[in-house]
Parts: structure tokens; sequence; C-alpha cells
């Protein structure tokens, strides 16, 4: 009796959802009298001629079984990759395994791959080197990271990368140029999209006892995220639980 009532109960919820579902997107009206009339066969229909369409088109939904298809299988990627370079030896198919070495911090192999395809034609390829320099950074190389990042801006004056400039800084900071390092971290800080930038030049304003300094960096960032949408500071959590963790101390 109490699991007839609960099914019951359940069956309206998810008629009013369904419903609430059909009008809110603008549906024909039909699918809300099947939902009411025929709840089971009209729910069911309804799932899979809209919505099941709707989630194969969703950005959101495509993330998600991408995330859980490379928790399920987390050398899924680097596999299809390998084949493919197996097939065709060409600078795309090896820029998109030395990504996908990277990703797993593989970065022997990335490093080969990323100086196998920066040859003939690609040898200033912007993409290809900015590539390279990463991973010669998290590979332990600096001065080999930043040897590329300036054979790139050599070749291209003009190119642009946030991503780029900011490894440039943390370069610098790595081989101990620390005036020049927090030259380019307040440079880089003024327009990098995320807070990571902010974050790493506060850390270096407070290792060169700048506290104040350091303390007005970490309390402005903290300050504009707490106003800002609830997706930035979802991304950009952990860079932001470090700003907080560094305030009080200096």
């Amino acid at each position: 009796m109490v699991t007839w009532s609960w099914l019951a109960i359940a069956t309206v919820v998810l008629q009013i959802l369904f419903a609430a579902h059909a009008i809110k997107t603008g549906r024909n009206l039909l699918w809300i009298f099947l939902i009411i009339i025929f709840p089971l066969i009209g729910m069911v229909l309804y799932a899979v001629i809209e919505l099941l369409p709707e989630l194969r088109q969703s950005r959101a939904s495509r993330r998600a079984a991408s995330t859980l298809a490379k928790s399920l299988d987390p050398a899924r990627d680097l596999r299809r990759h390998q084949a493919e370079l197996q097939i065709a030896g060409t600078v795309e198919n090896k820029t998109k395994l030395a990504r996908a070495y990277l990703e797993r911090r593989e970065y022997a192999e990335a490093i080969s791959l990323f100086e196998s395809a920066a040859t003939g034609i690609h040898k200033d390829d912007p993409d290809i080197l900015l590539g390279l320099a990463h991973a010669y950074f998290l590979g332990g190389r600096p001065a080999d990271a930043k040897a590329a990042l300036e054979r790139l801006l050599q070749a291209h004056p003009n190119y642009q990368s946030a991503d780029g400039h900011l490894l440039y800084a943390r370069c610098l900071e790595a081989l101990d140029d620390q005036q020049a390092a927090l030259k380019e971290f307040e440079a880089v800080a003024g327009y990098y999209p995320g807070a990571e930038a902010k974050v790493r030049y506060g850390q270096l304003l407070k290792r060169l006892g700048r506290e104040h300094e350091a303390r007005a960096v970490f309390k402005d960032l903290l300050t504009v995220a707490e106003h800002a949408p609830s997706h930035y500071r979802k991304a950009q959590k952990e860079w932001l639980s470090i700003a907080e963790r560094e305030l009080p101390r200096v």
C-alpha cells in the first residue's frame, strides 16, 4: 500500500517536471497532453524523442561523458593517438600524441614528439613551440623552455598568448632571475583570464619581502572573485583557495 502511494507520488512529480520542461522549452502542447493522460508512455516517448537528442548535443553532457570515459580508461586517448601516428606520421598526429603525453605527465615522450614536430616548415610553428616550451618546463628544463619561447617570439613578434607569457615569467623565476620574473608576472597578471597569474605574482612579491604589495594583490583578487559569476569561482577554486591561505600570512 505504502509502495504504491510512493510510486503514485513519484509519477506525479515526474509528470510535473516533464510538462514543465515541455512548456519552458516551447515544445508542442501535444506532449503535455500525452504526459498527463498517458504518463508512462508519454514520458518515455518524450525522453527518447526530445530529451536524448538534446543531451547528445549539449556541450556539458559531452564534457561529462568525456570525463567519465577518461576516468574509466585513462589511457584511451593515448592509445588512439598512438594508433593514428602509426598510420600517418604527420605533424598534427605527433602534436596530438605529444599533448596526450603531456597530460599524463610523461614529459620525456612529449618533448621528443614536440621536437620532432618542430622541424622543416613547422620549425617556427607557434603552437608547437608553445607546447614544446610547456613540456620542457614541466620536465624540469626551464632554460630550454625559455629558449623555445624566445624562438617563438623571434619568429612571430606579434604573437600573443597569456599562457605563454605566464610560462615565460615562471621560467625566469625558476632560473632565479627574480626581478625580471616579477616584471613579467606583473604584466601578465593584468590581463590573464584566470587567477593563477595574480596568485603567482603575489607569491613572488611575498618571497621578495614585499608583504604589503603581496597582500594588496591577494586581497584585490579575492574581492573581485566575490562579485564574479559562480562559474568563474568554480573554475578558479584552486587558485582562489591558495590566495585565501596566503592572505593572512602576509
